[in-house]
């Protein structure tokens, strides 16, 4: 029997209220607007300065609801800019709603949306570029390198590519007490190691989580598997999340194992070569070296069910996998606890 497990490529975050987001006005931007243009530069440089000390998009109270706030992304241009786009995480779904607008007789872009008071997400700008969504260019993801974080927000991400993100937390954000270290939690182990992989002509840093609980005299652990792995284990501290779920009895012990992705665009579009390689190569490689389980049989009492589809790349990837080795992977695509992702939606 061919070796099953979990692949899971998009972990459960936490996320905001499945509120979606909607074209608004900004109260503050509709003033200026309202204003002489000969006047507006001055004003608009005090509002920036304002942002600039306050670390973060202008964030105004909303008049239709009182869990959703007005947030406005604000990029300080030059004369020779010809478009701006604020990157959120309705970008892959709508493009066109991300694509920001200049206020007349300056440099400066504006894009005023709607967004649940519970968000927390990441985001960036990309400036002067082809105003093409992902399903209309190919080397989508390879522009990601060229996107800028917020100059006047002081919280920010930096992914394992190098590139920083700017952080977005509204004032109803849900505590992360899932992905902290909390006090009289045991803590699982992380080691990192080099994996040959033939059928991608390389080897791919890995990165491997054992439960603190881990023994080699029980029955075997089911393995997790994600894509983005050093994100996940090394900045995004998703070990905290797996010994704090362990410690709460959500999930059974676990071995988690996150693979490197230098290069996403190949990886997670339904790529044949990276399906065998986490088939046929990686998971035998678990297999021998950990306490890992080689048949799907020995976790199916340990409340571990399939989710929800996911989304993005990650989505995409899950479904390759799944036709390419479906006798081997038993995949997992989760973006939400449970929840469908709506189009245009803010989540973590």
């Amino acid at each position: 029997m061919l070796l099953r497990t979990l692949l899971v490529l998009a972990l459960i975050v936490v996320a905001a209220p499945s509120v979606v987001a909607q074209d608004v006005s900004s109260t503050r931007i509709s003033q200026l607007l309202a204003r002489p243009v000969a006047v507006r530069s001055s004003e608009i440089q005090e509002l920036l300065d304002s942002l600039t000390r306050a670390g973060g998009p202008l964030v105004e109270p909303s008049l239709e609801s009182a869990e959703t706030a007005i947030v406005t992304f604000l990029w300080q241009g030059g004369p020779k800019t010809t478009s701006v786009v604020a990157v959120t995480p309705s970008t892959l779904h709508d493009f066109s709603g991300s694509v920001m607008q200049r206020i007349e007789g300056t440099d400066t872009w504006y894009l005023s949306r709607e967004v649940p008071k519970a968000a927390r997400f990441a985001y960036r700008f990309e400036v002067d570029g082809p105003l093409k969504p992902s399903h209309e260019d190919p080397q989508f993801f390879r522009r990601l390198s060229t996107w800028l974080p917020d100059p006047r927000n002081s919280r920010f991400f930096i992914y394992q590519t190098g590139d920083t993100a700017s952080v977005l937390e509204l004032s109803d954000a849900p505590a992360a007490s899932w992905s902290r270290a909390n006090p009289g939690v045991e803590r699982g182990t992380i080691y990192e190691a080099t994996v040959p992989a033939g059928a991608l002509g390389e080897e791919r840093e890995v990165w491997v989580y054992r439960p603190a609980s881990y023994v080699t005299t029980r029955e075997p652990y089911p393995v997790l598997i994600m894509t983005d792995g050093r994100t996940y284990l090394t900045q995004l501290a998703v070990n905290n999340t797996l010994d704090n779920l362990i410690d709460a009895g959500r999930i059974p012990p676990l071995l988690a194992v996150g693979v490197r992705s230098p290069e996403r665009d190949q990886d997670l579009t339904c790529n044949r070569s990276f399906g065998i390689f986490v088939a046929e190569q990686l998971l035998p490689w678990v297999v021998a070296r950990e306490n890992a389980a080689n048949t799907c049989r020995s976790c199916r009492n340990q409340r571990l069910q399939p989710g929800r589809a996911g989304r993005g790349v990650r989505g995409v990837a899950g479904s390759g996998q799944d036709w390419t080795s479906p006798d081997a992977i038993r995949v997992l695509q989760t973006t939400r606890a449970g929840e469908r992702m709506a189009p245009r939606e803010w989540h973590a």
